[in-house]
């Protein structure tokens, strides 16, 4: 009993006894010394799970989770597509392109001859024209119309001449070498047009064409039914069959004697 007495207090007394300390003593202030860092071991491989029994096939793939459409309680739920459920009609939604404007229709030229009488040019429909004759020999008849200048032959066939000059109310001039007798026919039969000279057939589109201007149009306003524009150069138009028409003279004045 005594002995077990004297060796409990040996092992208080070397408890309680002062811990010496060994080596130099730190100063003060001094810092301390960097903890040595501490040296994990490393992490082991990922073990991969093993494949069916009988070796060489994938590993089994693991149970699907579970949807929220099939959790309780989610307050999405309905806001989910379930298995086998239609969808709603998907509205095609194109590209919007604006309506293009309505391609206006090429315009269809008309021909028109070309001529001039002093230092204007002017143009008839030339449908209406027949032929183009070099100024001929005209034969006066009485009893006509002052702006008609008498008659020519032409294949046998007798053809009135009519003086354009005096027909739109301008001063007479005698024929001329570069005078042209423009033989038309509106039906009535063919009639000559004494002109000073012809220019050259040009197309017109009815774009181009401008109605008659108030207050022009010499002694037959109808003679004229319009303006044409060519680029820089303007025709005067002329209606034929009011042109060749013979206007009417009050007490027959004016008729060739």
């Amino acid at each position: 009993m005594g002995d077990r007495r004297g060796a409990r207090r040996k092992a208080t007394s070397r408890r309680r006894a002062p811990r010496r300390r060994t080596g130099a003593a730190r100063p003060a202030g001094a810092a301390l010394a960097p903890a040595a860092e501490a040296v994990w071991p490393a992490a082991p491989p990922p073990v991969e799970p093993a494949g069916p029994p009988g070796g060489g096939g994938p590993a089994a793939a693991s149970p699907p989770l579970p949807s929220r459409q099939d959790q309780p309680g989610d307050p999405l739920r309905d806001f989910f597509f379930r298995e086998g459920e239609p969808g709603s009609a998907v509205l095609e939604v194109g590209v919007y392109a604006p309506p293009r404007p309505e391609a206006a229709a090429p315009e269809e030229p008309r021909e028109y001859l070309a001529f001039h009488i002093g230092e204007e040019e002017y143009a008839v429909d030339i449908r209406w024209v027949a032929e183009v004759l070099k100024a001929p020999v005209v034969t006066e008849v009485p009893r006509t119309p002052p702006h008609v200048l008498g008659v020519i032959l032409i294949r046998g066939e007798v053809v009135p001449v009519v003086d354009a000059r005096r027909r739109l109310g301008l001063p007479g001039q005698p024929a001329a070498r570069a005078s042209r007798a423009i033989v038309c026919d509106v039906g009535d039969g063919p009639v000559g047009l004494l002109v000073d000279g012809v220019s050259q057939v040009v197309r017109l589109p009815p774009s181009a064409i401008e109605p008659r201007p108030q207050g022009v149009g010499g002694v037959d306003p109808e003679t004229l039914s319009g303006l044409g524009r060519d680029g820089s150069r303007l025709f005067i138009l002329l209606d034929v069959p009011a042109l060749l028409r013979v206007p009417a003279v009050a007490g027959g004045a004016g008729e060739r004697a």
